[in-house]
């Protein structure tokens, strides 16, 4: 797909996503491709990263994310072959889904083909608007950034639909019309109500390529953070939290008003007025501190791979590659270093530990195609900009 460069990480993400792409009918291109929302969601953001470190064959790597955007949104906007249903999961005729092809939301396919486990996750929505969000920004085209407010809105909708009584659904039928799970429960779903309002908060923050207007949708999830606890201790939660923190750092640091003069300023101060950054971003780091602090002393990292879930690891591993992202950014108005950060400074070398052992468990791994969740973070935790970097 792409040559060599100066960096071992970049290469060997090179290497995971070309056999990605190859496996999964991306890149040679095949009629019927496997998909899975959550995890083209990250390749999405690796292709991007590819592109910023390859810069003679930045076009390619755009082509290819492109592409894999392409087809998530023909085959998971629309309902499975052997479904009852026909057609895009929006109910619009399909010349006018392909021009709207996120207001019906997406499906997550079972990477086990499972019909019984499809639907709509609310945490893959958000990972998909987010790989959307980072294409409009990396590209410059607005259209990305229409297709990530639709389905903000679609997914507000249908899974927030009583915010004041704190009612949130985690997980939907493929049509939207009844939940399948029914309230906020540990890990992901915990940090529902976060991802949503800095999600929402970051697509509010970039071009709305003509897409709907976010401030209900922020006032709403802010709500439903009110009072709420974000405390966990397993590894993709704590992930989770870290990269919501290099999420808030950036949204009202320095760069990004600076970047975003050409936005209604209005706009600027409702995102910062909803986060809060001088006390959620400190919520953040302390709540990661704490998870952390537990988990190391767990001894999870000492069990062997059939007792650890990779996927898990590998967002804290991301996670923490948010932490120098978060050093670098400056909330507005605040000059200090962010309070907290320098706790998190042993747990730093956890990155490479997870990394490192997943590396060799991939190396030995006899069916790499059902571990293709496993080989896409992991590239995304050895070039993390892509998947990082806001601006």
């Amino acid at each position: 797909m792409i040559g060599a460069s100066a960096r071992p990480e970049l290469d060997e993400a090179q290497t995971l996503m070309s056999s990605f792409a190859a496996r999964t009918g991306l890149a040679p291109e095949r009629p019927s491709p496997i998909r899975h929302l959550w995890t083209d969601a990250f390749a999405v953001c690796n292709f991007l990263a590819l592109a910023r470190g390859h810069w003679r064959l930045r076009g390619a790597c755009l082509q290819l994310a492109g592409r894999l955007v392409g087809q998530v949104h023909r085959r998971l906007g629309y309902y499975r072959e052997d479904d009852l249903h026909r057609g895009p999961l929006s109910a619009l005729a399909v010349r006018d889904a392909e021009q709207q092809p996120t207001v019906g939301g997406l499906r997550i396919e079972d990477p086990q083909r499972d019909p019984e486990r499809d639907g709509q996750c609310f945490h893959d929505l958000t990972k998909w608007m987010h790989a959307l969000n980072q294409m409009g920004t990396q590209t410059g085209d607005p259209i990305y950034h229409r297709w990530a407010r639709e389905l903000a809105c679609t997914a507000h909708s249908a899974f927030i639909r009583d915010a004041a009584a704190g009612r949130m659904f985690c997980k939907m039928s493929v049509d939207l019309e009844r939940p399948l799970v029914m309230a906020m429960s540990p890990s992901i779903a915990q940090h529902d109500p976060l991802d949503a309002l800095i999600t929402y908060c970051q697509l509010q923050s970039s071009p709305s390529g003509g897409g709907p207007d976010l401030r209900a949708e922020i006032h709403d999830a802010a709500a439903l953070c009110v009072g709420a606890s974000w405390a966990i201790d397993d590894a993709l939660g704590i992930g989770d939290l870290l990269i919501h923190a290099g999420r808030v750092a950036q949204l009202v640091g320095a760069d990004a008003v600076c970047a975003l003069d050409a936005i209604d300023a209005a706009d600027l101060l409702d995102v910062i007025d909803a986060i809060q950054p001088g006390c959620l971003l400190e919520e953040l780091l302390e709540s990661a501190r704490a998870g952390l602090c537990k988990f190391a002393d767990s001894n999870a990292l000492a069990q062997p791979p059939e007792r650890r879930t990779a996927f898990g690891e590998l967002e804290l591993a991301i996670g923490l590659a948010a932490l120098p992202v978060v050093a670098r950014s400056r909330p507005t108005g605040r000059g200090n270093p962010t309070p907290g950060l320098d706790r998190l400074a042993p747990y730093q070398s956890l990155h490479s530990e997870i990394v490192g052992f997943w590396r060799g468990v991939r190396s030995r791994r006899r069916d790499p195609v059902s571990h293709e969740i496993e080989a896409v973070m992991l590239a995304t935790a050895l070039v993390p900009d892509g998947f990082m970097e806001l601006r």
